[in-house]
């Protein structure tokens, strides 16, 4: 092992530890918010409404947990709400880019085959 390589791991091991440590108690923290805010909605809505209100539950519980995220990536970085929730230009030419070459990848792999109708005679 190159003495670069060593220095590279000892520097970049403990910040990875320290960045999953955090992201990890955040995640904790909206999983608990939503378990909470599940079992709320689920006592109140569940004797009522049944599975619907099971359903509704849960939508408003997982929305609450991303509000959750939401907030903490707001506050601490740079990033601003609407920048994460409102697509620019450039983050739609990125998307379709990506679903071309994806597509000339599936169509290399044999997927011409299933677009194509199975009818034809060249199938």
């Amino acid at each position: 092992m190159s003495l670069s390589y060593l220095r590279a791991l000892l520097i970049t091991d403990p910040l990875v530890v320290i960045i999953t440590s955090i992201l990890g108690t955040l995640d904790l923290i909206a999983s608990f918010f939503g378990l909470v805010v599940t079992l709320a909605l689920d006592f109140l809505l569940i004797p009522r409404y049944g599975f619907r209100g099971a359903a509704i539950a849960s939508s408003i519980a997982y929305t609450c947990a991303m509000l959750v995220d939401l907030v903490w990536v707001t506050r601490t970085s740079s990033i601003t709400l609407t920048g994460l929730l409102i697509a620019r230009p450039s983050d739609v030419r990125l998307l379709w880019q990506r679903t071309r070459e994806a597509m000339s990848g599936a169509i290399g792999l044999g997927w011409e085959r299933i677009r194509r109708d199975p009818r034809s005679p060249d199938s």
